[in-house]
């Protein structure tokens, strides 16, 4: 029977106003696969647990970094470990409850049947019965209580029971790993939740995003030179007013059927948020630019970047676009030199920097810059390959992984030209 149209609008009204990282994506199988998931306390009420520790403590150290639970965060990560009791055709992997939010991977074997939403819809009934359980609130039969997972409850709505409050808001945030390379990374990421946390708490300024700085120099005519790098754009001005369009009106598509990310303005003016060390604008600053006509000259551009930001104090500025850019940089990070990167997306409220990037931030040697609005994105990930195509190991044997970009031509223009405005250099200084 088909849907009627008010149906059809109450659906389109839900999914509008569901958040994007709580949305499903339609590509993934559910039932089967490695998933992490997150799920955050109604109001981030920090009612599991509190962080203590040393930040540079050696994990397994009496001072390592840890949650310590509370009696409901013991019973959630109960809950966590009961659901293979009702769902044998799961396992359990990592968990790491945090104050307001907990995190857990999880392996859905290729027998299994039931959706990845009803698994951790169960989960979170038995964690709001635990909480309940703490508030002293009846809410089902003797037999029932505990911190199981029931398979049948009297509520419909446990994030709007008119028993007692939700421990969790509406939803939750999936991410699927498919490589074994990712199910790693996800682990550490899960694990090192609560190091990340002292060390963010350590130092605020650090990991403040500082919204809204504003520049002479970045305006749109700065931003249309950087367009017109590229002869195509620059020999029609009809292509010049539709990249212009592209990256000033959300959801439009350019040719290839990308969508560029939006510039952010702030009163008509076109603004940039930055994150990390902003004394490091303040020493002698070098592009990085890697241009297809000096792919040939590669060498020689890589050793006079080393050089700049070895002997000269130098920080080397760029977009990271090209795969050398990228592999320049990674060259950086190992001898710890600092670098100002120009980002491809915009900085959400909780944004902090990953990987290697967060513990570079935490160092003062890096900076990140973006001009753009942010923009909930499902992360994808690589296994980084050098020239020969080989995956590039670190220093315990793991694959390095990096994230698969994500941007249109038109923004590699833009974010290139940001790159010129921040140094105040040309692209072939090198030579």
């Amino acid at each position: 029977m088909p849907l009627t149209p008010e149906q059809i609008a109450k659906i389109r009204k839900k999914d509008a106003e569901t958040p994007d990282a709580l949305k499903r994506n339609p590509l993934n199988d559910y039932t089967e696969g490695w998933f992490h998931v997150t799920l955050n306390t109604r109001g981030e009420a920090p009612v599991l647990g509190y962080i203590t520790g040393d930040p540079y403590a050696e994990d397994g150290s009496e001072k390592a970094p840890r949650c310590v639970l509370t009696e409901l965060g013991k019973r959630v990560e109960e809950c966590w470990q009961n659901i293979p009791s009702y769902y044998q055709e799961v396992e359990i992997d990592v968990f790491q409850a945090m104050p307001e939010h907990v995190h857990g991977l999880l392996y859905l074997k290729p027998t299994n049947k039931v959706h990845l939403g009803q698994i951790i819809r169960g989960f979170m009934i038995g964690c709001t019965h635990g909480y309940w359980d703490t508030l002293g609130i009846a809410w089902g039969d003797a037999g029932q209580k505990g911190c199981g997972i029931p398979r049948v409850c009297t509520d419909r709505d446990h994030t709007r029971s008119y028993r007692g409050p939700s421990l969790f808001v509406r939803g939750y945030n999936d991410v699927e790993a498919v490589t074994e390379e990712e199910i790693e990374i996800k682990r550490l990421y899960i694990r090192n939740n609560p190091r990340k946390r002292l060390i963010t708490g350590s130092k605020p300024d650090c990991f403040r995003v500082r919204r809204n700085m504003k520049s002479a120099n970045w305006t749109p005519d700065r931003i249309m030179q950087g367009l017109c790098a590229d002869r195509f754009i620059a020999a029609d001005r009809n292509k010049q007013v539709e990249a212009w369009r592209q990256l000033t009106v959300k959801g439009i598509r350019n040719d290839r059927g990308k969508v560029s990310a939006t510039l952010n303005f702030q009163d008509r003016r076109l603004v940039i948020d930055i994150v990390g060390n902003q004394e490091l604008l303040k020493r002698p600053l070098f592009p990085l630019i890697c241009h297809r006509a000096d792919a040939h000259l590669f060498e020689q551009q890589k050793a006079a970047v080393q050089k700049a930001a070895r002997e000269q104090g130098g920080v080397i500025v760029t977009a990271c676009v090209s795969p050398k850019e990228r592999a320049i940089v990674k060259l950086l990070q190992q001898e710890l030199l600092p670098v100002v990167e120009v980002m491809d997306n915009g900085f959400s409220d909780r944004y902090k920097p990953t990987g290697k990037a967060f513990y570079a931030v935490a160092e003062l040697r890096r900076l990140e810059v973006s001009p753009w609005q942010y923009e909930y994105r499902r992360r994808e990930m690589r296994a980084v390959k050098d020239d020969q195509g080989n995956t590039v190991l670190d220093a315990n044997g793991q694959p390095e992984m990096e994230e698969v970009p994500n941007i249109t031509r038109e923004m590699c223009m833009v974010m290139n030209e940001l790159v010129r405005i921040i140094s105040g250099a040309n692209d072939d200084w090198w030579k």
